[in-house]
């Protein structure tokens, strides 16, 4: 029998378009497409053979256009078929599609705000689109003329990373020091490149363009914003000048992470124009999530920095405007610390070549310039350079020991004094421990212990300002850090605020201020008081600043510190709290129990004789049960007239209809909304003893007796409140004082029925949680979740 003849791609390219089509959307397009192929010949098929099925189904869905496709400044352009066929930039089947947009799933991202990486559009060569980032001028700082290109249209075999994962990157693969990139951001990788394993965290090394290990012209990068990783998804798509790229790029054509990483950076903050505003902390943050500071070299500070987990990058200065120094330094170029050491010089050898030390201790430092070799090495060839006379004052084993440990290509040393002079800053990056950990290359420091705690400011509640605003600074968040004795040298400290931000931004400053103080206390003081702060000066402070983060280093001895993080006065807002220790050190932030003493109205009020005289009244013209509404009208109706009810009503003013539902609430365990007359002086002996105390911690009565109108239509600033309510007998969380601020206050005041209420519920929800607890062995709420529920009730 003769063997049946093998189906053409047409044939079966056919029935399968005509399935695909319903949901593809496309019309009726994809078999005229597949018929025009036929007539006119697939542009990408072997002459003398015909093209598969699968072959014709990615003609039409535009994968086999990759090679064909090129970009400009004005964005995407298709070459048209050949052979007379349509123009691409005519046809719909290149075009978007909604079957094609990829959900956040396996291949999607995690959330981040403003960028939703999660979805991704196939371009008409089947590689991936980033539509959130798209190639056109509005992404480019510079006005020039710049084509969009793939790094498989710059060079045959490109290649993501060469060197394995877990080893530091090579001189070929460090980005080009004199290129167009960002310096800030230069300056960063240049610090990273010999630590692997926090690069990697960044830049995900598994990542290929090989397209049988999963390549799709789409690129995964990370970076720390505000406490917490997030992802940056960007296409392969890179303006370039030239055949290369135009911004950062490595050192060898054909590697392109630093350019990917940097369009991935400039998609975070909206634009490659934007990064010029950056600094060179501010990129060591978003790569390694440590806590940064700038600060003038010193050497007290180098000793105290330089044996930790701390990276340090100095800047060098400028000297007459010349790129290169003549001691081989470059100018404004940064330099990584990675050492110290004291040596002693032979005081023979001295002498003999005049060296001042005369045999004495000399401070020495060691650099690393982060461009190993090449042109822009910038060694230094000064005093104690590689081939100074310098090392002949030493004996062998100190040359020997020294030279080991500046082994590494472009590390040097140089004194400490001549650092000093030729170095104008230095950039503090503090690894908090997680990042120690992960870091073998670390391991040699000692790591930071740390403490952090996201909070908010609260106008009214916690939003106090700094310490000169005396009578409400107290009220800032408070965290207590313990310096336990016994440790032969103070402890390193740094503290670090951060303000909540936005990274999409067009500056590097934002538009609140912060701060902190820190003040030290005695150990038996729980809480900064106003009084406190009125009597004594603070340790130190950070100043007012519209910086993202603030950081400070300490060195404190033994002994109680309160730290108290600060905006403006009145400004709301979120921030972290870090604080780093080089040894054992207690943090907690202040907080009190939440507690009521029931009895304290009783112990202060002895009217006995009064309340039996009331209550005689009472029983003769109202009923056994009273409910909230004649609970109002007994309050209310002998005014000041009345001794007895002095102070709680009068005309037209008095408690409200809902304190005195939550008053009768105190007396009403079976919740039946019904008063036994029997409970009403107790419940008026409460008021004017919470009325008292509001007096005394409020507004000046004047000298009016009975307070009739007057007292309840003062008011009190909220900050107040925690004073209000110690005096009243009660101590409340600082959740729970958020929450009654949040409750019961109004442009960040107080009055007496919102301090009745707020006293009302608290005794309410300590009654109610102690009966639950009483019936129950175990409570399935807490007191502080009690006492939420019951304010918001």
């Amino acid at each position: 029998m003769r063997p049946k003849a093998p189906a053409d791609g047409f044939s079966i390219a056919l029935p399968i378009a005509a399935q695909i089509e319903p949901q593809l959307g496309l019309g009726g397009l994809a078999i005229d497409a597949i018929k025009m192929v036929k007539r006119i010949g697939h542009p990408h098929r072997v002459p003398g053979s015909l093209p598969t099925a699968a072959q014709i189904i990615r003609s039409i869905s535009g994968e086999f256009t990759a090679t064909d496709k090129y970009y400009t400044n004005g964005g995407p352009k298709l070459r048209g078929w050949t052979n007379g066929g349509m123009q691409d930039h005519q046809s719909t089947l290149s075009r978007p599609r909604s079957a094609e947009v990829i959900t956040a799933n396996g291949n999607g991202t995690l959330p981040n705000g403003r960028h939703m990486n999660g979805v991704v559009t196939r371009g008409p060569g089947g590689l991936h689109e980033d539509l959130e980032f798209p190639p056109t001028p509005r992404t480019l700082s510079k006005k020039k003329q710049i084509v969009w290109m793939r790094p498989h249209d710059m060079c045959a075999r490109p290649q993501f990373r060469i060197a394995p994962p877990g080893t530091p990157l090579t001189a070929r693969e460090l980005p080009e020091p004199v290129g167009p990139g960002d310096p800030s951001l230069l300056a960063a990788l240049g610090c990273l490149s010999q630590l692997p394993r926090l690069l990697e965290r960044v830049v995900p090394p598994e990542q290929t363009f090989d397209t049988a290990n999963g390549y799709c012209g789409m690129f995964k990068f990370r970076f720390w914003q505000w406490g917490k990783w997030i992802e940056v998804r960007v296409d392969d798509r890179l303006p370039t000048r030239g055949d290369r790229p135009a911004h950062m790029h490595c050192a060898q054509p054909d590697i392109f992470w630093a350019a990917l990483l940097e369009k991935a950076y400039a998609k975070l903050y909206g634009g490659y124009t934007f990064l010029k505003y950056g600094t060179v902390g501010r990129a060591l943050q978003d790569l390694t999530g440590a806590v940064v500071q700038s600060v003038p070299p010193s050497g007290p500070l180098l000793g105290g920095a330089v044996p930790r987990s701390t990276l340090l990058i100095a800047i060098s200065g400028v000297e007459k405007e010349t790129k290169r120094r003549r001691s081989g330094l470059l100018t404004e170029h940064p330099y990584c610390v990675t050492g110290l050491a004291r040596v002693r010089a032979n005081s023979n050898d001295s002498a003999t070549h005049g060296s001042g030390s005369s045999g004495g201790d000399t401070s020495l430092i060691r650099l690393r310039s982060p461009w190993i070799g090449g042109e822009w090495g910038g060694v230094w060839c000064g005093a104690w350079s590689e081939r100074s006379w310098e090392w002949n004052a030493l004996n062998e084993r100190d040359r020997e020991l020294l030279s080991s440990r500046s082994s590494n290509d472009c590390e040097f040393w140089m004194s400490v004094n001549e650092f000093l002079t030729r170095f104008v800053v230095i950039w503090l990056a503090h690894i908090g421990p997680d990042d120690w950990a992960l870091e073998p290359g670390l391991h040699t420091r000692a790591p930071w212990r740390a403490a952090l705690a996201v909070r908010q400011w609260r106008a009214g509640f916690n939003a106090g300002g700094p310490h000169k605003f005396i009578e409400t600074t107290a009220t800032n968040p408070q965290f207590r850090i313990r310096v336990p004795p016994g440790h032969p040298s103070k402890a390193h400290v740094v503290v670090a605020v951060a303000q909540k931000y936005e990274c999409y931004r067009s500056r590097n400053y934002e538009d609140e201020e912060i701060g902190f103080t820190i003040y030290e206390v005695p150990p038996g003081m729980q809480r900064v008081t106003p009084q406190y702060v009125s009597e004594q000066m603070p340790l130190d402070f950070a100043p007012l600043s519209n910086l993202r983060e603030i950081a400070t280093f300490f060195a404190l001895p033994a002994g109680d510190f309160v730290v108290m993080p600060h905006a403006a006065q009145h400004r709301e807002g979120r921030f972290l709290l870090r604080i780093f220790a080089d040894q054992h050190t207690d943090v907690w932030e202040v907080n009190e129990e939440n507690l009521v003493i029931h009895n304290i109205a009783a112990e202060f009020c002895d009217e006995r004789t009064i309340d039996a005289r009331i209550l005689y009244k009472l029983r003769a013209r109202y009923p056994h049960e009273i409910d909230s509404t004649q609970l109002q009208a007994i309050l209310k109706a002998h005014g000041g007239n009345n001794r007895g009810f002095r102070g709680l009503g009068g005309i037209n003013c008095g408690p409200s209809l809902e304190l005195c539902r939550g008053m009768l609430a105190l007396r009403d365990p079976a919740l039946g909304g019904r008063l036994s007359i029997e409970h009403v002086p107790a419940l008026i002996g409460l008021m004017r003893f919470w009325k008292a105390a509001f007096r005394r911690c409020g507004p000046s009565s004047s000298g009016t007796a009975t307070l009739s109108r007057g007292i309840w239509a003062s008011k009190v600033s909220s900050y107040c409140l925690r004073g209000l309510l110690w005096a009243g007998g009660a101590t409340a969380s600082n959740k729970v004082l958020e929450a009654l601020v949040s409750r019961f206050t109004r442009n960040r005041q107080i009055t007496l029925e919102g301090y009745l209420l707020s006293m009302a519920r608290l005794h309410l929800a300590h009654e109610r949680y102690h009966s639950l607890d009483a019936k129950a062995k175990a409570s399935p709420l807490s007191l502080e979740e009690m006492i939420l529920m019951t304010i918001y009730s």
